[in-house]
Protein backbone atom coordinates (compact mmCIF):
# COMPACT_ATOMS: atom_id res chain seq x y z
CA UNK A 1 0.00 0.00 0.00
CA UNK A 2 1.11 3.27 -0.70
CA UNK A 3 1.15 6.22 1.93
CA UNK A 4 -0.94 8.92 1.05
CA UNK A 5 0.77 12.02 1.08
CA UNK A 6 -0.49 14.73 2.47
CA UNK A 7 0.69 18.75 1.68
CA UNK A 8 1.40 22.49 4.01
CA UNK A 9 -2.21 23.89 4.12
CA UNK A 10 -2.09 27.81 3.53
CA UNK A 11 -1.47 28.82 6.77
CA UNK A 12 2.33 26.82 7.13
CA UNK A 13 2.77 28.21 4.07
CA UNK A 14 1.90 31.99 5.18
CA UNK A 15 4.18 30.99 8.53
CA UNK A 16 6.70 29.97 6.57
CA UNK A 17 7.00 33.36 4.92
CA UNK A 18 6.66 35.53 7.75
CA UNK A 19 10.13 33.60 9.49
CA UNK A 20 12.52 34.25 6.57
CA UNK A 21 14.59 37.30 7.43
CA UNK A 22 14.93 36.69 10.96
CA UNK A 23 17.45 35.90 13.79
CA UNK A 24 17.64 32.97 15.70
CA UNK A 25 17.52 33.45 19.18
CA UNK A 26 17.07 30.31 20.69
CA UNK A 27 15.69 26.67 19.91
CA UNK A 28 13.86 24.18 21.87
CA UNK A 29 12.23 20.40 21.15
CA UNK A 30 9.70 19.35 22.68
CA UNK A 31 10.39 15.32 23.64
CA UNK A 32 7.37 12.74 23.92
CA UNK A 33 8.43 10.39 26.19
CA UNK A 34 6.65 6.88 27.07
CA UNK A 35 7.92 5.07 30.53
CA UNK A 36 4.98 2.51 30.52
CA UNK A 37 7.60 -0.03 30.15
CA UNK A 38 10.67 1.48 31.95
CA UNK A 39 13.07 -1.27 30.18
CA UNK A 40 12.07 -0.13 27.05
CA UNK A 41 11.54 4.02 27.13
CA UNK A 42 10.62 5.70 24.03
CA UNK A 43 11.39 9.21 23.46
CA UNK A 44 11.12 11.17 20.10
CA UNK A 45 10.80 14.44 18.90
CA UNK A 46 7.52 15.76 18.73
CA UNK A 47 8.22 19.36 17.90
CA UNK A 48 10.73 22.08 17.30
CA UNK A 49 10.21 25.50 18.17
CA UNK A 50 12.49 28.47 17.03
CA UNK A 51 12.14 31.60 19.25
CA UNK A 52 13.51 34.72 16.44
CA UNK A 53 15.09 37.58 17.46
CA UNK A 54 11.69 39.67 17.70
CA UNK A 55 10.35 37.05 20.35
CA UNK A 56 8.43 35.26 18.01
CA UNK A 57 8.23 31.34 17.99
CA UNK A 58 8.11 28.95 14.84
CA UNK A 59 6.74 25.53 15.53
CA UNK A 60 6.85 22.71 13.39
CA UNK A 61 5.59 19.12 14.28
CA UNK A 62 3.86 16.00 13.55
CA UNK A 63 -0.25 16.86 12.14
CA UNK A 64 -3.17 15.19 14.10
CA UNK A 65 -3.25 12.21 11.94
CA UNK A 66 0.84 11.87 12.00
CA UNK A 67 0.76 11.61 8.02
CA UNK A 68 2.93 15.53 7.64
CA UNK A 69 4.14 18.17 9.85
CA UNK A 70 2.27 21.03 10.03
CA UNK A 71 3.00 25.00 11.82
CA UNK A 72 1.88 26.13 15.29
CA UNK A 73 1.01 29.81 16.06
CA UNK A 74 2.84 28.68 19.88
CA UNK A 75 3.72 26.23 21.26
CA UNK A 76 0.69 25.63 23.77
CA UNK A 77 -1.41 25.54 20.74
CA UNK A 78 0.08 22.21 19.47
CA UNK A 79 0.96 20.78 23.61
CA UNK A 80 -2.19 20.93 24.71
CA UNK A 81 -3.55 18.39 22.90
CA UNK A 82 -1.24 15.63 23.43
CA UNK A 83 -0.27 16.07 27.37
CA UNK A 84 -1.61 12.88 28.88
CA UNK A 85 -3.21 11.96 32.42
CA UNK A 86 -1.08 8.87 32.84
CA UNK A 87 2.40 10.11 34.67
CA UNK A 88 4.27 7.82 32.84
CA UNK A 89 3.70 9.33 29.30
CA UNK A 90 4.83 13.21 29.45
CA UNK A 91 6.03 16.02 27.37
CA UNK A 92 8.83 17.97 28.17
CA UNK A 93 10.69 21.02 26.80
CA UNK A 94 14.57 20.75 26.73
CA UNK A 95 16.66 23.35 25.29
CA UNK A 96 18.37 22.47 21.86
CA UNK A 97 20.29 25.23 20.99
CA UNK A 98 23.48 24.08 22.91
CA UNK A 99 23.48 21.06 21.05
CA UNK A 100 26.24 20.11 18.37
CA UNK A 101 23.60 20.53 15.44
CA UNK A 102 21.70 23.53 16.61
CA UNK A 103 24.73 25.77 18.67
CA UNK A 104 25.97 27.00 15.33
CA UNK A 105 22.92 28.22 14.26
CA UNK A 106 21.51 30.65 17.30
CA UNK A 107 22.54 34.50 15.83
CA UNK A 108 22.26 33.35 12.53
CA UNK A 109 19.61 34.85 10.12
CA UNK A 110 17.15 32.19 8.05
CA UNK A 111 17.17 32.99 4.99
CA UNK A 112 14.87 30.39 2.92
CA UNK A 113 12.51 27.31 3.75
CA UNK A 114 12.99 24.61 0.86
CA UNK A 115 9.85 22.21 0.52
CA UNK A 116 9.51 19.65 -1.66
CA UNK A 117 7.14 20.52 -4.30
CA UNK A 118 4.45 18.14 -5.87
CA UNK A 119 5.41 17.01 -9.25
CA UNK A 120 1.48 16.18 -9.58
CA UNK A 121 0.10 18.65 -8.29
CA UNK A 122 1.06 22.38 -9.53
CA UNK A 123 1.16 24.66 -6.37
CA UNK A 124 1.46 22.01 -3.78
CA UNK A 125 4.19 21.37 -1.75
CA UNK A 126 4.43 17.97 0.30
CA UNK A 127 4.83 18.49 4.11
CA UNK A 128 7.43 15.51 5.03
CA UNK A 129 10.15 17.64 5.26
CA UNK A 130 11.93 20.96 5.24
CA UNK A 131 15.71 22.96 5.02
CA UNK A 132 16.07 25.50 6.78
CA UNK A 133 18.61 27.36 4.99
CA UNK A 134 20.83 29.60 7.47
CA UNK A 135 23.53 32.02 6.64
CA UNK A 136 26.44 29.40 6.47
CA UNK A 137 24.48 26.24 6.66
CA UNK A 138 21.27 24.36 6.33
CA UNK A 139 19.45 21.84 8.74
CA UNK A 140 16.89 19.48 7.40
CA UNK A 141 13.39 18.34 9.18
CA UNK A 142 11.10 14.98 8.38
CA UNK A 143 9.03 13.26 9.71
CA UNK A 144 9.33 9.42 10.67
CA UNK A 145 6.15 7.73 11.37
CA UNK A 146 7.56 6.29 14.51
CA UNK A 147 10.53 8.12 15.31
CA UNK A 148 8.57 11.52 15.39
CA UNK A 149 10.75 14.28 13.81
CA UNK A 150 14.18 13.42 12.50
CA UNK A 151 16.55 16.56 12.51
CA UNK A 152 19.91 16.60 10.84
CA UNK A 153 22.43 18.81 8.98
CA UNK A 154 21.74 19.19 4.90
CA UNK A 155 23.91 19.27 2.34
CA UNK A 156 22.89 21.06 -0.87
Amino acid sequence: MIPLKSHWNPQDLERFSKFERKTVQHIDCIVWQNQIEPEQSIEIIDALAITWNDASVFVLAANSDGTGMTTYADINQHVSGLESPDPRIRLFRARADATQLWKDIVGQTLLKIGLTPDTEQSGQYINDGIVLQFETESREIKLHPLDGLILDYYES
